[in-house]
């Protein structure tokens, strides 16, 4: 099939790409963990270009029941939001399931999603030898998770293999509760109580009942193996899986919990859900014991497997330079070069000084500083840089600290005031010099030189002539 310019045509590979995914309940609640037979959603926001929804397909390492497949358009080229229904099936073992979506036609693994399953209860057996070996109960043809009820059971072999009493063609439940006449009840070795057969004393307390089925006959509850007024307030006040399981609790680690056994650490894939289950969030991993820093460790191998770095008979968590490394053996192992008891990054023989561009410079492995190789390390003092992008690649300062100087590289930034303090100090005219300069700011403004004018041109003065008075 060809692809017009676009990419659009069905069944064209163009630009699969993930954008998120995530597994939820039937209730489209986001969820990490289920149950053996539960019905699950996978859900698959991607850019695809017009795909129909069964050029997609979702693999998972337990073979499970694909119900629909379901896919929301956007548009074309624009985003899709895909998702698959499907049933874990019962007899699933409990663990950690690896689900995954992939594009069909590239086969190219575009999302994996994990999922902790549990493992169904007694349900999954179809044998009563099997299902009474996992400490099951088997009746009524099936394997059930608690005792059965008396009056529940629907053979009389089963009902008296229970401890149950069967007449009128039904099953009930043993002792005096069933004898409905007081001569009866007491031949029995019953109480006859207000009109009722039972087999404790009349006004007996909850406490002074030694059996399971009397206790309950009493209107008592049987936990622990003793007969209480109460069932138990909370799950981990029961001591023995039996009555645990009886009462909706869950028995795990030898003990009784109200919430079911947790999904282990490594199955939280974000900080968040990590920390919140109270496990330890290291180097981008969910793990059950705290984070250890690489300087902890003593040992190379369990260094190295931390993704840490020996080097110099210790755990570091950076790898070394070469001029950190003080013995031949580790100089090698991180591609360096073992000279005159020394480790170096050149090859032993080569002259950093030789090189004339930066390029062939570090390609030598050398360092260029200043418009020149060396063998070392550039040394950091600022004022040793001589050009403005060598000095400010270092973070230091490239300025003309004083108008009559060239810019060059300092170590920190421009004071003026303190650099001129003492020419202020000095001259009379120290303070115009400081406000010029302040005015024209780190730029150094140039202003004009002062303009002089020629003295102002007068006419000469004109006198009258001397009058002198006549001789008489």
């Amino acid at each position: 099939m060809a692809c017009d310019g676009n990419g659009i045509v069905s069944g064209c590979a163009y630009g699969v790409q993930l954008k998120s995914c995530k597994i939820t309940d039937l209730s489209n609640n986001e969820i990490n963990t289920a149950d053996a037979g539960d019905t699950i959603k996978l859900w698959v926001e991607i850019y695809a270009p017009h795909f129909p929804c069964d050029n997609f397909v979702i693999d998972y390492d337990f073979d499970g029941t694909v119900v629909g497949c379901y896919a929301d358009s956007l548009g074309y080229n624009s985003t899709w939001n895909l998702a698959w229904q499907y049933t874990i099936p019962i007899d699933t073992s409990a663990g950690l399931k690896d689900i995954y979506f992939r594009e069909m036609l590239t086969e190219t693994v575009t999302c994996f999603a994990p999922l902790y399953v549990y493992a169904a209860g007694c349900e999954q057996y179809i044998t009563q030898s099997t299902c009474e070996s996992a400490g099951c109960y088997w009746y009524n043809g099936a394997c059930h998770q608690s005792f059965p009820s008396c009056t529940g059971l629907t053979s009389q072999a089963e009902c008296e293999s229970f401890g149950c009493w069967w007449y009128d063609g039904s099953c009930h439940s043993p002792g005096c509760s069933v004898i409905n006449n007081q001569t009866t009840c007491e031949g029995q070795g019953c109480y006859w109580c207000d009109g009722q057969c039972q087999s404790t004393p009349c006004n007996a307390v909850c406490s002074d009942i030694l059996s399971e089925y009397p206790c309950w006959e009493a209107g008592c509850h049987w936990w622990n193996g003793s007969c209480h007024d109460e069932g138990p307030s909370t799950c981990e006040q029961i001591n023995n899986a039996d009555d645990c399981t009886s009462n909706n609790c869950y028995w795990y680690d030898g003990s009784c919990h109200t919430d079911p056994i947790p999904p282990p650490c490594s199955s939280y894939i974000n900080q968040y859900a990590c920390e919140n289950a109270d496990c330890y969030w290291c180097d981008g991993q969910c793990q059950s014991t705290p984070c250890i820093v690489c300087s902890d460790y003593t040992i190379q191998t369990a260094c190295e497997n931390a993704n840490c770095y020996w080097w110099n008979g210790s755990c570091h968590s950076e790898p070394p330079t070469c001029s950190n490394l003080d013995n031949s053996g580790d100089c090698s192992k991180y591609n360096c070069y073992w000279c005159d008891g020394q480790c170096q990054s050149t090859p032993c023989g080569v002259v950093c000084s030789d090189y004339t561009t930066q390029t062939t410079c570090e390609n030598a492995g050398c360092y260029w500083c200043n418009g020149q190789c060396q063998n070392t390390p550039c040394n950091g003092e600022c004022e040793s840089y001589t050009t403005q992008p060598d000095c400010e690649a270092a973070a230091c300062f490239w300025y003309q600290k004083y108008f009559w100087e060239e810019p060059s590289c300092h170590g920190k930034e421009q004071d003026m005031m303190m650099d001129y303090l003492p020419l202020i100090i000095a001259g009379a005219g120290g303070a115009l010099l400081l406000i010029a300069l302040l005015s024209g700011g780190p730029s150094r403004q140039a202003y004009p030189p002062p303009q002089y004018y020629p003295p102002p041109q007068y006419p000469p003065p004109q006198y009258p002539p001397p009058q002198y008075p006549q001789r008489g």
